[in-house]
Order: structure tokens, then sequence, then C-alpha cells
């Protein structure tokens, strides 16, 4: 490869790096003026119907395009290339066609499985985004296949953009009087999804045929070779990729199906339990960022990892080793400064404290996922897909069985124990049937260290809320303003404090910094 295709590449690769970076933290925080205008019971209606939207997102933006993608790098004649494609072209839209016609038919049923008829047409708009994914899924897909990365993450950021600015419009509108009430406003807000798709297959179909890289089947034979084993490779591969990323949707969803309904069946009313579901909904944004920052960072240590596995010795395992104890480290640290400043980001981005300790229970989904991706993503490429597809079908069993009676029994903080359960039977299963096998029965030595330094930044935070509480703040600062204020003195102080006993305790060892890159700050800060 000359210098002008590697920079090219290098360029593509960061965009879509920084372009999947912005759409995730786009995706979170615009929820936050949204629900400030339509309020609890509007984004109740609005979360209920999203991990629909969500599945149908995971499956064009990363699960069926990363899969897409490793086939066209596959192969080196183009013709076949076109050929294999066009094989799969019919299968995903035979997929993504009965999961609209399954969303369309029985919208009212699943609405009323919810215990709220009046979401059916939320649903039936949304089933009408699936429809979208074969050609999203496909064009994406084929471009990072060739390495031709710029069109996908411009592409992500059109679709990002487009939804946002038309679920804000929703929100505007319906405090404007131009829509009814909050049902009215879901439906348009939902319809945001559709024109994010749509912008963003306008524009790769433009860059695809400016580049001259628009895909053809034109003049590619119809004649099919091995559809079996595409359909396999399709269901095992693509279908755990889609899987494990939309893992917390799929939660959501069992969520969106039973929360509800346990609350008016333990004698809450039906407007109340609206609230109390759009209030615990305010957890997902929250760890959705925690996510983004935690994940960001391992992942991008991935490819190094992936190429050690091909070479013979100890350096793999040791890396391997290395790697989780990274994804444990910046996951539990995420975890306990979300949890140590969720009453002020409560009160500052929402107004007020509702639902506290139940976002605080959720946010601990951020360690877990954290290390649930990681050893999912090496189970896959060491082709564990059975292992896979057994592993979460126990997770998402433990928390469809235990949400109605812990809801029922103890409220709606049991929503967050319930997918906790759930995670932790994922990750206690790859730890054992994962781990245990790459790491060559190797247990983590440096949990108490951590542990130690996680209080620490924990007791420090607690201490930055008692001066700030003692300051005579009321007169100059508003109640929501002061409390971001707070959230943010204390996550930089906290954040602080954790990454400098880090280094200073040795919790990461020399050879670490070498491989996380790192090295150039630390000798600093140890000087």
């Amino acid at each position: 490869m000359d210098n002008k295709a590697s920079n090219t590449l290098l360029k593509g690769t960061v965009l879509l790096s920084v372009s999947a970076f912005l759409v995730k933290i786009l995706s979170a925080i615009y929820r936050v003026p949204f629900q400030n205008i339509v309020g609890d019971e509007g984004f109740y209606v609005f979360q209920q119907v999203y991990p629909i939207y969500g599945i149908a997102s995971i499956m064009a933006l990363e699960g069926l395009p990363l899969f897409i993608s490793k086939l066209v790098a596959e192969s080196d004649d183009n013709i076949a290339t076109l050929r294999l494609l066009n094989q799969l072209r019919r299968m995903i839209w035979l997929i993504c066609v009965i999961l609209c016609v399954f969303f369309l038919v029985f919208a009212r049923f699943l609405a009323e499985l919810m215990g709220d008829v009046q979401l059916t047409p939320l649903i039936r708009i949304t089933a009408f985004l699936f429809l979208f994914v074969p050609n999203l899924a496909l064009y994406r897909g084929y471009m990072q296949g060739k390495l031709l990365l710029e069109g996908t993450a411009v592409s992500q950021l059109i679709e990002q953009v487009l939804r946002v600015g038309v679920i804000l419009v929703s929100a505007w509108m319906l405090q404007k009087g131009l829509l009814g009430d909050v049902y009215e406003t879901g439906v348009v807000a939902s319809s945001g999804a559709l024109v994010g798709a749509a912008g963003a297959v306008m524009y790769i179909a433009r860059v695809t045929r400016k580049e001259n890289t628009l895909i053809s089947f034109e003049h590619v034979s119809s004649e099919i070779h091995d559809t079996k084993a595409l359909w396999k490779r399709l269901l095992a591969e693509g279908g755990m990729i889609c899987l494990y990323a939309a893992l917390l949707v799929i939660f959501q969803l069992v969520d969106s199906f039973i929360m509800k309904n346990a609350l008016v069946a333990s004698g809450v009313s039906e407007l109340q339990a609206k609230i109390i579901k759009g209030a615990y909904d305010r957890g997902q944004p929250l760890a959705q960022v925690g996510m983004v920052i935690s994940t960001a960072l391992v992942v991008g240590q991935l490819p190094n990892l992936m190429q050690l596995k091909k070479e013979v010795g100890e350096s793999y395992q040791t890396r391997f080793k290395q790697l989780m104890k990274l994804a444990a480290m910046v996951g539990l640290a995420a975890t306990v400064g979300l949890i140590a400043i969720v009453p002020e980001l409560n009160v500052g981005l929402f107004g007020d404290n509702k639902e506290t300790f139940a976002i605080r229970l959720f946010v601990v989904v951020v360690a877990l996922m954290s290390v649930i991706q990681m050893l999912q993503v090496i189970a896959q490429t060491n082709h564990a897909n059975k292992l896979l597809f057994k592993i979460s079908l126990l997770g998402m069993g433990a928390k469809l069985l235990t949400s109605f009676p812990l809801i029922y029994w103890l409220g709606s903080i049991c929503a967050s124990i319930s997918t906790i359960l759930g995670l932790v039977v994922i990750l206690a299963l790859l730890y054992d049937k994962v781990y245990l096998r790459e790491a060559g029965k190797h247990r983590p030595s440096y949990l108490l260290h951590l542990t130690v330094l996680l209080v620490l930044m924990y007791v420090v935070v607690m201490g930055v809320r008692l001066v700030w509480q003692g300051l005579p703040l009321e007169q100059f600062l508003n109640k929501r303003v002061s409390a971001i204020l707070l959230s943010a003195a204390a996550a930089l102080i906290g954040g602080g404090t954790f990454g400098y006993t880090v280094i200073k305790t040795h919790l990461i060892t020399e050879e670490e910094y070498e491989v996380f890159s790192v090295n150039k700050v630390i000798n600093k800060i140890k000087r």
C-alpha cells in the first residue's frame, strides 16, 4: 500500500472512529432537552418504542455492515464479491421485510402487551425503518470492506443529526400547541428515524456514484452458490454481532413490556406508572455516555490483540490479560463515578431527583457491558457463536423471568436489579468459558487494589459535594445550574484523583503504560 493510500485509510479510520463516537454521544444527549420539554410521561411514550428503533439501527449501523465488510475483505475477485452480495442482499431484504410486516401487523397486539394501546401508531411508523436497513447495511459494509470509510462516517452523522432534529422539533411543536398530546409527539419523533435513514441512503448513493463504487448487480449472474452456507454465516456470525451490540436494547425492550404492567398490577395508577417508567429511563443516556467512554478505550486496542493471536508464544495471553484489566478499570471507574454524581445529574439535567436510586443501580451496566463486550469479541474470533447464543439466551431469560415478580413486589428499582442479574449471568458464563481459557486459568489479582482506589475516588467526590453544599451559592445560581456545575467539578476532581492514584500506586505496570500508549503522560505525572 503506497503512502497516499495509507494516508487515505488513516484519515478514513480516524473519521469513522470520531463519527461513531459523536453519533453515540448525540444519541444520548438529545434525550435531555426532549425530556425537559415533553416531561416524564412524554419521555415514557418515546422510550417504550425506542428499543424497536434501536434494533433496526444496530442492524444498519453496526452489526450487518461489520459482517458484510468482513465478507468483502475476504474476496479478491470483485465479480465473485458482487455475486455474493447479490445473494446476501436478498437474504437481508427477506429478514427485514418479515420484521417490518411483523411489527405492522402485530403493532396493536404488541401495544396491548405493553399495557398502552395508544403506542400502536408509534410501533407501526418505527416498523418502516427495517426497510432502510438492507441498503444502508449493504453500502456501508461494502465501503468498509473496500476501506472507503469516509462515506460510512458521514452517513452516520447525517442520519443521526436529521433524526435528532426531527425529535427536537416534535418536542417544540408540542410546547407550541401544534401537537395534541404526548402520543402525537411520539409519532412525529419516531418518524425522525425514517427521515434520518432516508438522508443517509441518499448521501451514500451520491458518494458511491461519485467514487464509482456504486454496487451494481445488473451484469452479475443470478446463479446461486451454496446458499445454505451463506445463510448459516449470516445468522451465526452476523446474528451474533447484532445480538451482542443490541444486548442492552433487548433488555430495555423487556422493560417496555413488563415494567409499567407490573407497577399497575402492584396498585400504582396508570399515569403514575408511566411517569415512573419515564423517570427510570433517564438512566439510559447516562449509562450510554459511560459506555461510549469506557468501550472506546478498549476497542482501540483490539486490532493489536487480534494480530498477536496469530503469533506463537505468550504475547497474546499477556496482552489479553492487560486489556481485560483495562476494561475492568475503566468500566468500574466510570460506574463508580456515575453512581457518585447521579443525584446531581438527575436534578441538573432533568429537573428533579425522581428514581435516583434506581438510576444509580442501572448505571452498574456500564462496568458489566465493558467487560462483556470485550469477552464476546474474543469469543467471536474463536467462532464460538453457538456458545455466545446459549449464553445470551440464559442472560435474557434471567432478565425476563425475574422482572415482573421483582418489580411487582419491590417497585421500579427492580427493573435495574433484573437487568444487572441478566448481565451478571452472561458475564459469569463468559468468564468461565472464555476468560479462563484465554488467560490460562489466571485469576485477576489487582481487584482489591482497584477497589481501594475506587473507594478513595468515591470519598473524594463526597468531599467535593460537602464543600460545595457549604458554599453560599443559592443567591447566585439556581438549583439546576448548581447541580450541573457540581457534577462537572466532582467528575474532574474524582476522575483526576483516580488517575493519579492509579499511577502513583503502580496499579498499571511499566509494560502496560507502553501497551495503552499513555507512557509520555505517565512519565510527566511520575516526575
